[in-house]
């Protein structure tokens, strides 16, 4: 074996961890839970009711289950940050990694930019999971225009939120490089 082969593990923080995979999964699963499984609350005291009526146990399963959503469609979203990241810059991904290659990652900046690439996981995660909420929500119940046409507003924004993060996070780590070259 040869020791001029070198690997680089890069182990995904704590940012990206909570908002690319946990909450969008806990919102996508609640969600659900609230909305579609329980009855549909008449007022604001029986949907206190419902959230009430769930045990710890039931909330730490669900939480966990948000996890794993989030995991198992991450796929789906990082095909939409790799088109929309196209769309700021057809080098977006070269750009970055020079970047962070020139930013010591122990660094404040390394933390900002990994941050912000997780958080626009979660706007891209979110944009796909309000999808699949429309989707199931027109399965399991009668679904108006008016509700479709919000839904679908909601996921329109969260996608730009993802592209305005991506957008934001290339002009900042092209400064830091700029900044740390000098």
């Amino acid at each position: 074996m040869s020791s001029d082969i070198k690997t680089e593990i890069s182990i995904p923080d704590i940012w990206y961890g909570f908002f690319a995979r946990f909450l969008p999964g806990v919102i996508l699963v609640f969600s659900i839970w609230f909305f579609l499984i329980l009855p549909i609350p008449n007022d604001i005291s029986e949907f206190r009711n419902n959230i009430a009526s769930i045990s710890g146990v039931e909330f730490l399963l669900l939480a966990i289950l948000g996890y794993f959503v989030g995991l198992f469609l991450q796929p789906l979203s990082t095909g939409l940050i790799k088109g929309l990241s196209h769309i700021c810059d057809k080098d977006y991904d070269e750009k970055i990694y020079t970047a962070q290659k020139t930013i010591d990652q122990e660094t404040r900046r390394a933390k900002i930019l990994s941050k912000m690439g997780a958080e626009a996981m979660f706007f891209s995660q979110l944009a796909i999971f309000i999808l699949i909420f429309l989707f199931v929500s027109i399965i399991t119940h009668d679904f108006s225009w008016c509700e479709m046409v919000i839904v679908i507003i909601i996921s329109a924004y969260s996608t730009y939120g993802c592209f305005n993060f991506l957008d934001r996070r290339l002009e900042k780590a092209l400064g830091y490089s700029k900044s740390s070259k000098k």
